[in-house]
Formats: structure tokens, C-alpha cells, sequence
């Protein structure tokens, strides 16, 4: 029935390497330390210990939830702790990896890994979301066959570059 409605439920990514290294970097004043923030190091963090922590408390909260498909964006830690959530789920709800949900690039963090790697890390998911676009579809998402180490760090100075001149501007 096309009228039934249906709950959406939204959930966050647990800790990522890139927000222990942020909080643990805060500069005197408040600010976020803008090495730590545009550090190749963190680009498309994986979760830490915490972070998995929090994914099995979220665990808990959606386990009688009737869920039968999660979408997820394809940065590594979110569809990690979609992993985690939902691998036991009395539905075994099928984990979509969508790009056109996926964060807006301001950090290192945001910046995708080549699709081929991510593909053989997270086997568990279904990847038929992200074959619909094309390698010149950019825009949508940084995946690619040419998507190599020298892209993804003209990607992060290019948002380094728009992150401090938009907050010069302001």
C-alpha cells in the first residue's frame, strides 16, 4: 500500500579518529585545530574503540524497532557502525550504501576512500546504490577508477583552501 506511512529513523556514526583528534587538539581559545582538521592522516576515519562502544548502545535502542533496509552514506565509520547496529537485528535489514546521503565535505574526514578498497572492507553490505553513478559523476561522490592517494589529497587542500577563505569572508 502506497499510503502507509512509515517511520524514518536517523542515526550518527559512533566516535571517529578524526573527532578523538579534534577534541584532543582544541586549541586554548575553543577553536578547532585546523592541522588536526585537514590532516591527511584522517581521511575517511574508521571509528574508535569508543566509537564502536557507542554503536553497540545504539544497538540496544533499535533492536525491536521493525527496520527492514538502513541507508548509509559510504564513508567508512558510518556504514561501520551501521554494521555494528544492525548485523544482529531480528529483521536482518539490508545496509544500502547511497551517496546522496552522505556528509558534506568540510574536513579531511569527509573525504571517501577509492570504492574498490571500501568494497573489500565491507563485504556485508549492498553496494547497488553507488553503481548508479558514473566515474564522471564526480559531484556525487569522489569514487572512481583514477580516485588515487595524489586526488585525494588535491581534494583535501582544495577544502582546506574553500574552508578558510569562506570563514575570511564571514
Amino acid at each position: 500500500n502506497m499510503s502507509t506511512k512509515r517511520p524514518v529513523y536517523l542515526i550518527r556514526h559512533g566516535e571517529s579518529e578524526h573527532n578523538l583528534a579534534l577534541k584532543a587538539t582544541r586549541l586554548a581559545d575553543g577553536k578547532v585545530n585546523l592541522d588536526t582538521k585537514f590532516s591527511e592522516e584522517y581521511i575517511d576515519a574508521l571509528l574508535t574503540p569508543t566509537g564502536r562502544e557507542q554503536a553497540e548502545k545504539a544497538k540496544l535502542l533499535v533492536r525491536d524497532l521493525n527496520i527492514k533496509y538502513v541507508i548509509c552514506s559510504p564513508i567508512r565509520r558510518c556504514i561501520e557502525t551501521a554494521q555494528i547496529v544492525f548485523k544482529e537485528h531480528r529483521n536482518s535489514p539490508k545496509i544500502l550504501i547511497d551517496p546522496l546521503i552522505r556528509e558534506l565535505v568540510c574536513c579531511a574526514a569527509d573525504i571517501g576512500s577509492p570504492l574498490d578498497d571500501v568494497e573489500k572492507m565491507f563485504v556485508a553490505v549492498d553496494w547497488t546504490p553507488m553503481k548508479r553513478f558514473s566515474a564522471q559523476q564526480r559531484h556525487v561522490w569522489d569514487y572512481s577508477e583514477d580516485f588515487d592517494e595524489q586526488t585525494r589529497l588535491e581534494i583535501l587542500e582544495e577544502v582546506k583552501r574553500l574552508s578558510l577563505t569562506t570563514k575570511e569572508q564571514s
